[in-house]
């Protein structure tokens, strides 16, 4: 992935509800390490599939104690915070490597173009290819 790819993820990030979390994190000296760990794996693996156990293991916690605790802290679950990065690296994929609608579904861990799609398009307001072209016509800038 490029470094500009990236960059645009962070800062998507740090523009959301997770990223006031994580300014409060490092600005409040959070503790939870374990969520911490959860949202490092998943901003590094968001193109795997999501196995809510398994990040829960992978972060030293009951399943439902990641649920509640990451929802409390980012006010989304695990698999909502996947599908936002998955779609807004497909959606920089798309602007900045010009990749199609399919290679960048797949790229970020989707195995149905038409859900892509369909998930796509309820965050964005717009189809994929609709959305490209508009971004482009606008001066390429991400909202």
């Amino acid at each position: 992935m490029s470094d500009l790819i990236k960059r645009e993820i962070c800062v998507r990030l740090l523009l959301s509800g997770a990223g006031q979390w994580l300014r409060s994190v490092t600005r409040d000296g959070y503790r939870d390490k374990g969520i911490v760990r959860a949202i490092e794996w998943l901003k590094h693996h968001y193109d795997k599939p999501l196995h809510v156990a398994d990040l829960a293991e992978r972060s030293g916690m009951a399943s439902s104690t990641l649920h509640h605790s990451f929802r409390k802290l980012t006010g989304t679950s695990p698999v909502q915070y996947q599908k936002a990065l998955r779609l807004q690296a497909a959606r920089s994929l798309m602007l900045t490597d010009r990749v199609d609608v399919n290679t960048a579904a797949l790229r970020v861990g989707y195995e149905s173009v038409a859900q892509f799609s369909r998930e796509y398009a309820r965050r964005f307001g717009a189809p994929p290819s609709r959305d490209i072209k508009h971004v482009r016509e606008q001066g390429g800038l991400l909202d």
